[in-house]
């Protein structure tokens, strides 16, 4: 039983700026409506700290503004490829309704 828990229960470790404001705000709130069982730790850097935390696994994902690489984007999400889709799912489907 305690297996099956620690399964459901999930920590996303997530690289932000102070810069994301009211959208990061409301995509938390999304998250936290749509998967109750994900618990979010946000870690502030910089650009380029963070993409490097994504990199050496200590953060699952980080939005990242104003990269040279993503023409006509404003913010993105740099993940893992060998992060688990399970994990990321809900965070990914709360920036899809959040996208602007």
């Amino acid at each position: 039983m305690a297996a099956l828990q620690a399964e459901q229960e999930t920590v996303l470790r997530i690289g932000t700026n102070v810069g994301l404001g009211v959208r990061l705000e409301h995509l938390l709130t999304t998250l936290a409506e749509r998967a109750p069982h994900v618990t979010v730790e946000l870690a502030s850097a910089e650009p380029a700290t963070r993409l490097q935390q994504v990199r050496d696994g200590e953060l699952d994902a980080a939005f990242v503004r104003g990269v040279d690489q993503s023409p006509g984007l404003d913010t993105y999400l740099a993940v893992r490829p060998t992060t688990p889709a399970r994990r990321l799912a809900p965070l990914l489907d709360a920036c899809q309704t959040h996208q602007t």
